[in-house]
């Protein structure tokens, strides 16, 4: 079982925004590199010299002993230096950072050591519980090549079963990059509804339920829609279109975003 998000003693970074699964799942996806690392230093830059510097944060040059790569196109050295901003609390001061065990979502290294944050918050306070759900996460992005993001429904269609209480939803998702998807909410007599996630052109009714933790069910969460549209769900089938699609929202779970 996936440990809890915050499980293992994690390190706050406050005031800094705690990420939420679908956070790290977006961190996850849209960095190059992705490792565990141990501040040894953070000295503050000065405001004149700290271009884009928004009202009521400071920026660190941060150096890093790392621990651990989680993701990387090529080697990285076991000691890093990055840029962060990090929010002033409500007394116009920072957390000290030296000792603190962090996960960096890196972009480009444009230098031999130093990084880039692929994302303003892209230094996160570690625990083994946010380790966990990140490597989950890096790992179904190399297997699938990234995560299918909802663009719109494109057309859905309810079909009553041959007795009283069974059913066929299938609702057709677009997704940004163009591959097919569709949710599939079947109902038999006596038994729960059963949710199918499709990727492809072909569709598999025994095939098991979405994983609420996994990628694809955070971001499909995260860009569906919250009700269908009024053009799909306003025809003769409408109400069983529209509850059959509440029940393939809560199957693939919540979108836990804090930034």
């Amino acid at each position: 079982m996936a440990l809890p998000i915050n499980e293992g003693a994690a390190q706050p970074m406050s005031p800094q925004p705690n990420a939420g699964r679908a956070d790290f799942a977006d961190l996850a996806l849209n960095a190059t590199t992705v490792a565990r690392a141990q501040i040894v230093d953070a000295k503050e830059v000065k405001r004149e010299r700290a271009p884009g510097l928004a009202p009521g944060f400071r920026r660190f040059l941060v150096r890093a002993q790392v621990q651990s790569v989680l993701a990387a196109p090529a080697g990285v050295p076991g000691e890093i230096t990055y840029l962060v901003d990090i929010p002033e609390n409500e007394r116009g001061r920072t957390p000290r950072m030296e000792g603190q065990i962090v996960l960096l979502f890196l972009g480009a290294e444009h230098a031999p050591g130093e990084f880039v944050l692929a994302h303003k918050y892209g230094q996160q306070a570690w625990s083994a519980g946010r380790e966990q759900i990140v490597s989950r996460f890096l790992g179904e992005r190399a297997a699938a090549g990234g995560a299918p993001r909802a663009e719109s429904i494109s057309s859905a269609f309810h079909v009553p079963g041959s007795i009283p209480g069974e059913s066929e939803t299938q609702i057709f998702v677009r997704t940004q990059n163009g591959r097919p998807l569709s949710l599939v909410v079947l109902r038999r007599p006596g038994v729960d509804p059963h949710v199918v996630l499709s990727t492809g052109d072909i569709i598999d009714p025994n095939a098991p339920a979405p994983d609420a933790g996994s990628l694809s069910s955070v971001i499909l969460a995260c860009s569906l829609p919250a009700q269908l549209p009024q053009d799909i769900a306003g025809g003769s089938n409408g109400e069983a279109l529209a509850a059959d699609y509440q029940v393939a929202l809560e199957a693939l779970g919540t979108c836990d975003r804090n930034f």
